[in-house]
Formats: C-alpha cells, sequence, structure tokens
C-alpha cells in the first residue's frame, strides 16, 4: 500500500493542525482546519466535516476537503437527519466506522461522486456527540485501523477546542449582556440623579426664599418695635435663622447639592455673627478647622450650635464690650468629626445658668441630638459626631 509511507508523516499533519487550532477563534476556522491543514495532509481524496445544528436538529456540511471545497465554501451542502445514513448512524450510535465497500451498505448516501469506501468518526465532548468527520474513498478497502486513530486524534483535539469556542462565546454573550444592562442601570441612575438634584435644588431654592421672607418679616418687626426685650429676642430669632439660611445657601452653591464644606460655611457665619452683633473690631475668633465636607443633618446643628455659641460668648465672657478672642477648632478624628470651643473672656458651665437661658438650652439640646461623646469644662465646649 503505496499510500503508508504519506500515513507514516502523520505527526506532522497533527504539529500542524495543533498550531492552527491555537490560532483559531471560531469554529468555523476550527473545521476549516481539520481539512485544510490535518486531512490535506493525507493521502485522502474526500473529507467532509459535519456539525450538529440544534436548532435545525440536523447534521450540516461546514467544511470540506476535495471537489466540494471551493475558495473556502463548500459546494452544494448537504443535510442529514441523524440516525439517516452512515453519517446519521455513527452521529446517533456515537461509534466509529470503516466501511470497505459502500456497494454493500444501504445506508451509503452518494454526495458529489459514488465512492467505494468510507470511515466516519464522531467529534463527541463530554459524551455528547457535536459532529462527524466523514471521507470516502474511489479505492475499495481504503481506510484502515491507522485511518481510525488518525482521524480520532484529529476529532478528539477539534472537539475540545469547539467546546473552548462555544465556551468563550458565551462568556462574550454574557459579558456583553452583562455590560449592556450595566449601561442601561447606569443611565437610568444617573437620570434619577439628575432628577432628584433638580427637585433637591428648587427644594433648597424655596426654603432658602422662605427663611429670607422670615428674616425680612422679623426685621420690619424689629425696625418698628421700641420694647428692649422684644428687640433682643426678635434679633436672636433672626440670628438663628440666618444661620439655618446660611447652611442652605453653601448646599445650594455645591456642585453635590448634599454636602457643604464645614470650614466654609462656619467661618462665614461666625464672622457674620460678629458683624451683626457690632463686635467685628474687639472679638477675633481663631479657627482651626479641616476641610471636610458634612450632610445636611449635620451642618443644621453646627451651625446653630456655632451660632448659640458665639452669641453666648459675645454677651456673657465679654459682657461690657471688652476685646477678647474666640478659638474654635473642628477637626477629623477616627471617622468623627471632634468639636471644640472656648474663648478668652469669662468661661461658663452650662449648668451655671439658669433654665431660662434659651441659648444654653438650645445648645445642650442640639448637642444631644449629634454628639456620641461630650465633654464640658470651665475652659471649653468638646464633643464628637459622628461623620
Amino acid at each position: 500500500m503505496g499510500y503508508i509511507s504519506e500515513k507514516d508523516n502523520f505527526l506532522e499533519a497533527i504539529s500542524d493542525f495543533a498550531q492552527a487550532l491555537f490560532e483559531a477563534e471560531t469554529i468555523n476556522d476550527i473545521v476549516w482546519a481539520v481539512t485544510n491543514q490535518a486531512i490535506s495532509k493525507l493521502n485522502y481524496e474526500d473529507c467532509i466535516i459535519y456539525l450538529y445544528d440544534k436548532e435545525k436538529g440536523l447534521l450540516v456540511q461546514q467544511a470540506a476537503f476535495g471537489s466540494k471545497q471551493n475558495e473556502g465554501e463548500i459546494t452544494n451542502p448537504i443535510y442529514i437527519e441523524p440516525g439517516r445514513g452512515i453519517v446519521g448512524t455513527v452521529f446517533s450510535r456515537g461509534k466509529p466506522e470503516i466501511i470497505r465497500d459502500t456497494r454493500e451498505d444501504a445506508r451509503y448516501i452518494v454526495d458529489d461522486d459514488y465512492r467505494l469506501s468510507e470511515i466516519t468518526v464522531p467529534i463527541i465532548y463530554k459524551d455528547r456527540v457535536i459532529g462527524i468527520i466523514d471521507s470516502e474513498h474511489s479505492q475499495l478497502g481504503f481506510f484502515d485501523e491507522k485511518d481510525l486513530k488518525i482521524l480520532s486524534a484529529i476529532a478528539s483535539m477539534a472537539s475540545i477546542k469547539i467546546a473552548e469556542t462555544e465556551t468563550k462565546a458565551v462568556l462574550r454573550e454574557h459579558k456583553d449582556n452583562l455590560e449592556s444592562i450595566v449601561k442601561k442601570k447606569t443611565a437610568e441612575l444617573e437620570e434619577k440623579n439628575k432628577v432628584q438634584k433638580i427637585i433637591l435644588k428648587e427644594l433648597q431654592h424655596r426654603v432658602k426664599n422662605n427663611l429670607q421672607l422670615i428674616s425680612s418679616l422679623i426685621q420690619i418687626k424689629l425696625n418698628n418695635s421700641i420694647d428692649e426685650v422684644e428687640k433682643k429676642t426678635l434679633f436672636e430669632v433672626k440670628s438663628r435663622i440666618n444661620s439655618f439660611a446660611l447652611v442652605h445657601e453653601k448646599m445650594f452653591r455645591s456642585k453635590d447639592s448634599l454636602e457643604a464644606e464645614i470650614d466654609s460655611f462656619i467661618i462665614e457665619l461666625a464672622e457674620n455673627i460678629l458683624h451683626s452683633y457690632g463686635k467685628s473690631d474687639s472679638i477675633e475668633i481663631e479657627y482651626d478647622i479641616y476641610p471636610f465636607k458634612v450632610d445636611l443633618d449635620i451642618a443644621i446643628p453646627l451651625s446653630l450650635i456655632t451660632n448659640e455659641l458665639i452669641t453666648n460668648s459675645i454677651k456673657h465672657a465679654f459682657p461690657y464690650g471688652e476685646k477678647g478672642k474666640i478659638y474654635l477648632k473642628i477637626s477629623s478624628c477616627d471617622e468623627h468629626l471632634r468639636y471644640e470651643y472656648w474663648n478668652s473672656g469669662k468661661n461658663f458651665k452650662p449648668n451655671e445658668f439658669p433654665d431660662s437661658n434659651t441659648g444654653i438650652a438650645i445648645i445642650n439640646s442640639l448637642i444631644e441630638q449629634v454628639a456620641l461623646e461630650r465633654f464640658d469644662s470651665n475652659e471649653k465646649y468638646f464633643f464628637k459626631v459622628k461623620i
């Protein structure tokens, strides 16, 4: 058998085929690698690669070597039902067959030409037949066990690569679907955030306008009042409203709209209080404030606490208009905000003031709302807030 010496070179065919499989990226690349890199090295006249199409329920010709190959395409491809013909039988049983004389086998189906011998090998992955390698030859009894071993090795290599490619395709599809879902959800979330920010901006704008209106009404009442006690009370109420309004103003200007920079609004608030009481020249405030952002739930109590502390210092630490200094320190410590306040004038304890002192009552109430830890002494107010 003169063709045997060529078959003995099948290791070269397997090597070339392995390299082609390594470079293959699609199932189409794989099946054509079988015919072009492996079968072409053997002394075969014809070879067809079938793959099973689940949707059609048929074995479909995908690649060819020989007369049916036409520049990377198959001429007049045929479809075979599982169980029909030699190809269909091998697919259904999962066992290879060598047909020495096709004239004696009623299952033989003529494709492009009548040939006398045939070898059919299943492509199996995890006990599931996914395709067929089928070769025919015009010489009677051309195929033997050596051909069976060669084609079985090729089928095994192809099956692993086909399964790997299918898995990658599924993963890519899942990845693309996931990315699409993420993009869609992200776009929806961004749109919701835009709407929420617009609503929040509008609410903040209305709150600011309403606070300004209230402050203006109080100022009108102040201007018309002749009762000193009433004027004093109205002035303090206006100061508290202005503190509240300043926080909203800062957040209204903020890009985030949900947070305010604490150093900015506390310093502006403190200077406004000194100015409103006419104490900018006599009382100096020394600031040591760590620049970080807080949300509305923290910003408003801190602004009101600061307002009451500075107001009380003006009225009680420097009661006769003497010069002095206020120390205001806000630092970051282990995910906490550490607030410290003291002054150079007459120091006081919260419990030294009668219950009728509204400012101290407000300070104590606000600190209780936000403080995780508190310490008051003759020297300073000190408390911690979770941020």
